[in-house]
């Protein structure tokens, strides 16, 4: 074992050593050379350059920034930028054109990659930011900028000449004597405020720019666009005219007095018209239309709002009477015309009432789909030639609920209160699945060649369902109408229909050359003198029909007629047939009570032609 002594020994030894080696290590602790400053200069802090006199030019690239308001002189510019590559903030400060003189800022021709930002341009007797040609300089940026009172020479001044490949946002740029903005091609103007100037509020001189969002209005002409823009305007004010393809929002409501300008002009085509849930309104009886549109245009949407009070003579809330336009969720009151389509148009979800004329008007090809049209003074709803009419209401119209013009469809439609007919189709026009009741004439009407199918007619102080010639009515109910239940004239085809309770008059009526076949007619003729079926001319096939409680049951006032499988009961009068038809009735013969799985008597004939009174 080693000793204790030995051990501290080692251990005293070894400290030593160590010590001697640390003391090597250290350097020496007198400093080579005196202390030098550490701090970073004011330009490195600051890497710009101040600007505190008028009439300073920036001749080298770098960042600029004002310390002062500055003021401009009538022969100097208060800053002029002679290169490219420059950034000048204005650092809330305002460049002022003193007792009106001078420019604000001047460009040199042909400058490239310029920022201004971050105060005032006013008062300056021409240009507030000028160039010499408004295109030629490139890729420069405008923004937090008021430019304000420019021009105050005349209105060839303008408040901002921006250049081309340029961008314009959060800016007020108002009261200028000249235009407000002036942007070359493919630049970007954005939530800017452009008001009041004495010229053009925005003028873009080149195609590529885009537009939005910007509050434009007072201006002498808001806006002077070149084609080839895309454009989204945020309109403001009325009287308003759109010569370019763009979409169009309205910021709010909009009033217009001016009696002798449509509202909103749309001379392009490609136009969208967004309300947004806003009300355009007109200044009353001598206007002229709320938003109008050429015959030769095409391609206008306009949705989601109201139009009143636009009630010049043949005028209306919107005269779209272009061609493949869209209008959708309008609503029109107390207009002359509430909605006017041109060709080829889709209106849908729309409501008309009050109007002077027709609440809805479309001309040929529209399809109008769930629409409503009421208290209108002439028509409710009136299509054109060849129009689809679907799923509409008609109440309380002065003249037809529905019109459909030759070659019309009219489904799932409904009309009542009207003082004319609720449903009127015109030549070769198809009505299915509609419902028309408590109207002042007919309840359906339709010309010749046409089809009714599935529709009922309730009410009308005329016939409940009229058809022309060579007319189709099919599946249809008339029911407790003041004239015919149904009626048709010649080569007409009546089938599987029910009249009843029709007051006045007949339940089925057909002059000559027609079918009517497996109809039911009850009770008409209640409260005046009504047959079940009345035939009033020749040639007709009258099949497989059940007449019961009518005045009278069949009642056929001609010859050449052919009369077969038909039952009466409980008329008036069963049958009342003139010479000279085919007609066989038989009364039908009766047996007793019978229970299980045979029984009863033969009708009384076994001639399948047979019509028989039981």
């Amino acid at each position: 074992m080693k000793s204790r002594k030995a051990v501290v020994i080692g251990v005293i030894v070894v400290g030593v050593v160590l010590q001697a080696d640390y003391a090597r290590a250290q350097g020496s602790l007198t400093p080579p050379s005196a202390p030098t400053p550490t701090m970073k200069t004011l330009d490195q802090v600051e890497p710009r350059i101040a600007i505190s006199t008028s009439g300073y030019t920036i001749s080298q690239s770098g960042s600029y920034y004002l310390t002062t308001n500055i003021v401009t002189s009538s022969s100097t510019a208060g800053i002029t930028i002679s290169t490219n590559d420059v950034t000048l903030d204005l650092n809330g400060y305002s460049i002022l054109g003193g007792d009106g003189n001078g420019i604000g800022i001047k460009f040199s021709p042909g400058m490239d990659n310029v920022l201004i930002q971050n105060g005032v341009v006013r008062d300056c007797m021409y240009t507030g930011i000028f160039v010499l040609n408004p295109t030629s300089i490139t890729h420069c940026i405008f923004r937090h900028l008021r430019i304000l009172n420019n021009g105050r020479a005349s209105s060839s001044y303008d408040g901002l000449q921006a250049g081309s490949q340029a961008l314009v946002e959060h800016c007020q740029i108002a009261d200028n004597g000249g235009d407000g903005v002036v942007v070359g091609a493919d630049s970007k103007v954005v939530d800017n405020d452009l008001i009041d100037n004495g010229h053009i509020g925005l003028n873009v001189l080149g195609t590529g720019t885009y537009v939005t969002h910007n509050i434009v209005k007072g201006n002498v002409d808001n806006y002077d666009l070149a084609a080839g823009n895309q454009l989204n305007l945020l309109l403001c004010e009325v009287p308003e005219t759109l010569d370019w393809p763009c979409s169009v929002k309205f910021a709010g409501t909009l009033i217009c007095t001016d009696i002798i300008t449509d509202g909103i002009t749309v001379n392009a085509d490609d136009v969208t018209i967004d309300m947004d849930g806003h009300t355009l309104i007109g200044p009353g009886a001598n206007s002229q239309s709320g938003i109008y549109q050429e015959i030769a245009l095409r391609n206008l949407r306009i949705y989601n709002g109201k139009v009143v009070q636009w009630r010049g003579v043949a005028r209306g809330g919107v005269m779209a009477c272009g061609k493949n336009n869209q209008l959708d969720r309008i609503q029109a009151a107390t207009n002359y015309y509430g909605i006017y389509g041109g060709h080829d148009n889709t209106i849908s979800g729309c409501s008309a009432s009050y109007n002077t004329d027709d609440g809805i008007h479309g001309g040929g090809g529209n399809t109008i789909s769930g629409c409503s049209a009421s208290y209108n003074m002439d028509d409710g709803i009136r299509g054109g030639y060849g129009n689809t009419i679907s799923g509409c209401l008609a109440s309380h119209n002065t003249n037809d609920g529905i019109y459909g013009a030759d070659g019309s469809t009219i489904s799932d439609c409904v009309a009542y209160y009207n003082m004319d007919d609720g449903i009127f189709g015109s030549f070769g026009s198809k009505i299915s699945d509609c419902a028309a009741y408590y109207n002042t004439d007919d309840g359906i009407y339709s010309s010749s060649g046409s089809t009714i199918s599935g529709c009922s007619a309730y009410h009308n102080t005329s016939d409940g369902i009229r058809g022309g010639d060579g007319s189709t009515i099919s599946e249809c109910s008339a029911y407790y109408n003041t004239g015919d239940g149904i009626k048709s004239g010649s080569g007409s085809i009546i089938s599987g229909c029910s009249a009843s309770k029709n007051t006045e008059g007949d339940g089925i009526e057909v002059s000559s050359g027609a079918q009517v076949r497996g109809n039911t007619c009850d009770n008409n003729g209640s409260s005046g003198d009504g047959a079940g079926i009345h035939v009033t001319g020749a040639n007709n096939r009258i099949v497989a029909n059940h007449v019961t409680n009518n005045d009278r049951g069949i009642d056929v006032d001609w010859d050449s007629n052919f009369i077969v499988r038909n039952s009466a009961s409980g008329n008036g009068t069963n049958w009342t047939v003139a010479a000279g038809n085919v007609c066989l009735v038989v009364t039908a013969t009766t047996g007793g009570f019978f229970s299980g799985d045979s029984g009863g008597s033969a009708p009384g004939s076994t001639d399948p032609n047979a019509n028989f009174t039981f």
